[in-house]
């Protein structure tokens, strides 16, 4: 018999016996004895009473789930009820049982430590290892994953819920091919996390829960011990409470980002269930860390000679997409905000209004006629009903919103322009050329003593004085470029920390496209002029409709025909056209 099939069916039979004996009885059942004390009974006995009990989350008959389970139809050995939950002989007579809940009592990882595969636990002695799905905070925390009352592992795909009437879904099997699940992902096995304060609020689903639950107390101090090599992946505990997934969804309140040391907190919408996610995606730090917002803050001071580059981190979805973190370089007139401080923050934008309460109906927001539910605009395209009756966790939101064609009710050209995904990729090619000729700029730029700015994305803190880059020994830190000027310094590295931003958010290009295409253009402006300008007529941008007299494409455009840029099909005049939007404006008018 396959290890796999053991392992995993064996974990759900072992959890399945809880409601097994959960049907009769009085109060006392729920004893604590020890499993030596008690004598077994005939497994008959077990079914005299259960046989008809119905789980009411799963909507399957306890007894029937565990027949088809491996537990019972293994070829190994039959796995009975009192395997794991130890002797019948006092609960036959309506007594306790030893073991009430075998997966708390340790019954089930007691069981399959041996057998399970490495995604799922391994005991690693290297320092450096991949995450896996049961850390040692989770070795008797089976159920927070999987259904104990079914068979096939507790994840049995696509059978009708006898209570609901829908799917059950393949939560399990997307969420492992999700970043969320991926072992080997970076967000969980660069670190050790659980040993380092703040970063485990989002990197183990231990910190995370600590951090949601105290309505996001910080400072969040680490919380791992000396000799535990398991690293957690954000795992179904993090946002669901117990394997009740629909009805057990973890609650938090509005989010507010404690960038800066919590110095300047940036306080984000409420989005309702998708609170879970901003908590997270809102990124580290903020460009107020360095001083580029209005209003008083506690930014960089001193000497900006000496200081290392500050990172945004990265995936800051929700910083991008509600524009929120970056370094903001007016202080007056342009507005960097996506309108999301009006009504029940239901801004002008229509993105923003998923999974929104309309505050003219009182209702959710109602998208090519259909109600985007009241979860926050996260869960609304990342984890959409898919054919209407089940959510993916794949988390991609081309299978979710996508797929069913909802975006053409705001969207029609999409359809002849071969559909969403089309249409995004399409736009991911404007922004990838965008952000090289960013990129381009900060080492050709026109700043004081033009000392060039390069970028490594694989070695922090990424800019440095020179390529290939060593960490510690090439760090950029001359931001006044010969002026020593302070207010020039934080500038250029304002410059450098918004291409961070948005080139370590892959979908940024989607999230919010206006906001980053400004961040863009007022990034190049001024490494190549100096200053920024702007106006406040529709078609120009510093008094003049010319692009060239914004911005300079020479230069790159060169460099793009010299074969000295990457591959890219967009051409020069196409991204002049869409990076300066010379037809409609910079500014934020969706």
């Amino acid at each position: 018999m396959s290890r796999n099939i053991f392992s995993y069916s064996a974990v759900i039979a072992s959890l399945l016996a809880t409601a097994l004996f959960a049907g009769c009885g009085t109060s006392n059942k729920e004893g604590n004895l020890s499993a030596a004390d008690v004598a077994k009974v005939e497994e008959t006995a077990c079914a005299q009473c259960h046989s008809t009990a119905i789980d009411h989350i799963a909507g399957t008959p306890i007894y029937d789930a565990y027949l088809q389970s491996a537990h019972f139809t293994n070829n190994f050995r039959v796995v009975g009820c009192q395997d794991c939950h130890g002797g019948g002989a006092q609960h036959n007579g309506v007594g306790p049982l030893p073991y009430p809940n075998p997966d708390a009592a340790g019954k089930c990882f007691e069981c399959h430590e041996k057998y399970l595969p490495t995604n799922h636990f391994a005991s690693y002695t290297a320092a450096a290892h991949p995450g896996q799905y049961v850390s040692t905070n989770y070795k008797n925390s089976c159920t927070s994953c999987h259904d104990p009352h079914l068979a096939q592992n507790g994840i049995l795909n696509g059978e009708i819920n006898t209570v609901t009437g829908l799917p059950k879904g393949t939560e399990h099997t997307d969420w492992a091919e999700s970043g969320h699940g991926e072992v080997d992902g970076e967000a969980w096995a660069h670190y050790d996390f659980k040993l380092r304060d703040n970063c485990n609020r989002c990197h183990t689903s231990t910190g995370y829960i600590t951090y949601v639950s105290s309505n996001y107390a910080y400072p969040v101090p680490a919380w791992g011990t000396a000799g535990d090599k398991t690293n957690e992946v954000l795992t179904c505990k993090a946002c669901h409470t117990d394997y009740n997934f629909k009805n057990r969804i973890r609650r938090a309140g509005a989010f507010s980002a404690p960038f800066n040391g919590n110095k300047n907190p940036i306080a984000f919408p409420d989005s309702g269930t998708s609170n879970l996610c901003i908590a997270c995606h809102s990124g580290y730090e903020s460009g107020g860390a360095i001083g580029g917002f209005t209003g008083t803050l506690t930014a960089l001071t001193g000497d900006m000679d000496t200081k290392s580059a500050v990172n945004s981190h990265y995936l800051a979805a929700a910083a991008l997409f509600y524009g929120k973190s970056a370094f903001h370089f007016y202080t007056s007139n342009v507005k960097y905000d996506t309108g999301y401080n009006t009504g029940k923050n239901f801004g002008t934008w229509s993105h923003g209004r998923l999974g929104m309460i309309d505050p003219a109906t009182n209702q959710p927001y109602v998208a090519s006629g259909v109600s985007t539910g009241e979860d926050g605009p996260c869960v609304a395209c990342h984890l959409g009903s898919v054919n209407g009756n089940t959510k993916t966790h794949t988390l991609s939101a081309s299978e979710t919103w996508n797929a069913q064609g909802r975006c053409f009710g705001c969207h029609s050209n999409f359809a002849a322009e071969g559909g969403v995904d089309a249409v995004i990729e399409e736009e991911k090619e404007l922004f990838d050329r965008g952000l090289d000729f960013y990129l381009f700029t900060l080492a050709n730029h026109n700043i004081g003593n033009k000392t060039p700015i390069y970028y490594d994305v694989t070695t922090y803190p990424y800019f440095h004085k020179s390529l290939p880059a060593k960490r510690g020994t090439t760090d950029f830190k001359t931001w006044t470029m010969g002026t020593a000027d302070s207010t020039i310094g934080k500038q250029v590295m304002g410059v450098a920390f918004n291409y961070n931003l948005i080139n370590r958010e892959k979908g940024a290009h989607v999230h919010n496209r206006a906001y980053t295409r400004r961040l863009m253009f007022d990034g190049i402006q001024y490494l190549q002029k100096g200053a920024n300008t702007y106006s406040t007529s529709t078609g120009s941008i510093g008094g003049t409709a010319d692009p060239n007299a914004q911005l300079s494409f020479t230069g790159y455009s060169t460099a793009v025909a010299a074969g000295t840029r990457p591959a890219n099909p967009v051409s020069i005049s196409t991204l002049k056209g869409w990076l300066l939007r010379s037809s409609g404006g910079l500014y934020y008018r969706r």
